[in-house]
């Protein structure tokens, strides 16, 4: 069997000095039992003098601090350690962060804190961010006040993360500790996004009908751009052009209603922002046509191909008609669109004027 010591010489009674430390050598030493009789003294002057082959021998000297009453308060150390949000491995100070779809991320742990006093005392912990772009980082609220917090970066630069801790004991209560954090944009990207726009009906061609007329415009299907980010779409519709203001039921719903009460050609925008910190706009447009109210039995003005819709086609067809010696039209009147008895080419003029110049309508449909 084996004896095992652990000792201290300078066990005592203390006066205490200016710097309240005293050093204190202590000693280990084990044995064979047998070998008791050879082991020296405790008060040889070198106790691991001449210790054989089978005894262990280690002389540990340190420096103890020694409080003058247990009211004296040792202050905390503040100690920050910084974790990989994603890969949970420790990193070094400074940190090196590059961001993805817009942001980086940094776990911050302050549970390797001491309250310099054998962890008997319970520490407060406060985060902050004392340097880097304003606005470009954020502690969760909730977590200024938690041992560990995390932090979102949206902004390249240089910041500073601190953590002050502190035991409650009044005097050298308190500790500070910081961490520097590289942030980088450079390998980053945001594809903007894409727009799945459809009409009801479609095409866009309304006709009014006791007055007003009903278009959907559906944005339902677009996206952020596929690049692998959660990003949450915001919608904006307006109106860019048209003979009076449409009413816009939704604007700034991904699908929205607009009520017309007025024929003529109608221009709108829909704005899609994905919320990147780059090429996070996409916009695309739409043609709304309304024609006025059709009388029973009549035709449809500018209607020269008599598709039911007026569009290039017609115009096409009157200059066809007029000046190729192509086909003349199954009702030359709804190729009269001026409405002036005759045909000729400003018919096909004042339609491409209304299609695309926001010119007024054709006239009402005129004689059966």
């Amino acid at each position: 069997p084996f004896v095992l010591e652990f000792f201290s010489r300078e066990s005592g009674i203390y006066t205490v000095p200016d710097d309240r430390n005293v050093q204190v050598l202590s000693t280990i030493r084990s044995f064979l039992e047998d070998t008791v009789d050879e082991i020296l003294p405790l008060d040889a002057e070198d106790l691991c003098e001449g210790v054989d082959d089978f005894t262990h021998c280690k002389m540990i000297e340190e420096d103890i601090e020694i409080k003058a009453s247990a009211d004296d308060n040792n202050p905390p150390t503040a100690v920050i350690t910084a974790i990989d949000a994603g890969i949970f491995l420790m990193l070094e100070d400074p940190v090196t962060l590059n961001t993805f779809c817009g942001r980086a991320y940094v776990l911050l742990r302050g549970r390797n804190s001491d309250d310099g006093d054998g962890g008997y005392q319970g520490l407060t912990h406060r985060w902050s961010i004392l340097e880097g772009p304003e606005e470009g980082a954020e502690i969760p609220a909730n977590t200024h006040d938690f041992m560990d917090t995390h932090v979102i970066f949206t902004e390249g630069g240089v910041y500073e993360i601190g953590l002050t801790v502190d035991d409650g004991q009044g005097a050298d209560s308190s500790s500070e500790a910081t961490i520097s954090v590289v942030v980088s944009t450079e390998l980053d990207f945001n594809a903007p996004p894409l727009i799945g726009l459809r009409t009801s009906p479609a095409p866009p061609d309304i006709q009014l009908d006791g007055g007003s007329a009903i278009v959907t415009l559906d944005a339902s299907n677009s996206d952020g751009g596929g690049e692998g980010c959660e990003q949450e779409l915001s919608f904006l519709w307006r109106q860019l052009g048209g003979p009076v203001d449409a009413a816009i039921r939704n604007p700034r719903e991904a699908v929205t209603q607009v009520v017309f009460d007025t024929a003529g050609a109608y221009l709108f925008e829909l704005e899609v922002d994905d919320g990147g910190f780059q090429d996070s706009i996409s916009v695309e447009e739409v043609d709304v046509i309304v024609m006025a109210a059709a009388v029973t039995g009549s035709f449809r003005r500018g209607d020269a191909d008599d598709s039911g819709r007026l569009n290039i086609t017609d115009a096409i067809t009157v200059l066809n008609w007029l000046f190729l010696g192509s086909a003349t039209p199954s009702c030359t009147d709804a190729a009269d669109v001026d409405d002036d008895g005759r045909n000729n080419i400003t018919d096909a003029i004042q339609l491409l004027q209304f299609l695309f110049l926001g010119a007024p309508p054709p006239p009402a449909p005129g004689r059966v």
